[in-house]
């Protein structure tokens, strides 16, 4: 029963977290603010061999930044 009891919260709250994205996502839109490829599109310029190149590696980096950042104060 315990058991039955946490699963249906557990799914409660992934539903609700499903939600909250998807209003966070509508809000930034609602805003203005520009999603990642219009920004690198602003960034870089049209898209050709070298800017997608580069932007794979920017965002390659980015995302080894913040998947490492946590754990740098660790050590």
């Amino acid at each position: 029963m315990k058991n039955q009891i946490s699963l249906i919260v557990h799914w409660i709250h992934m539903i609700l977290g499903f939600f909250s994205g998807v209003l966070v996502f509508l809000g930034i839109k609602w805003l203005g603010v520009p999603t990642f490829d219009k920004l690198l599109y602003r960034v870089l310029g049209p898209p050709n061999t070298f800017n997608i190149v580069l932007a794979l590696l920017l965002t390659t980096t980015l995302i080894f930044i913040v998947l490492k950042l946590p754990t740098y104060n660790k050590k």
